[in-house]
């Protein structure tokens, strides 16, 4: 159905999403927003206190609505990160 991919950085405090993947014909049904939700509270049961990703350019949407921000748009693909409660 999906894919993700979370590492530590260097384990700090930081996680980084390296990669969310929905099949296409998975798409639009909760799929991606459930592997996110799961990624963010394993990460916190890690100690991780924020998580960064790259996100392609019509990610971003997607990762906004699941409070993610924006902080750097001058590369390829969208610098983005979350703080964790």
């Amino acid at each position: 159905m999906g894919a993700v991919r979370l590492d530590q950085d260097n384990g700090n405090a930081l996680g980084i999403v390296r990669l969310v993947a929905v099949l296409p014909e998975n798409q639009r049904r909760g799929i991606g927003t459930a592997m996110i939700e799961a990624v963010e509270a394993f990460a916190t049961t890690k100690g991780m206190k924020r998580l960064k990703t790259q996100a392609a350019n019509d990610a971003v949407i997607f990762y906004e609505k699941l409070g993610w921000h924006v902080i750097d748009t001058r590369e390829r693909n969208t610098l983005m990160i979350k703080d964790l409660a």
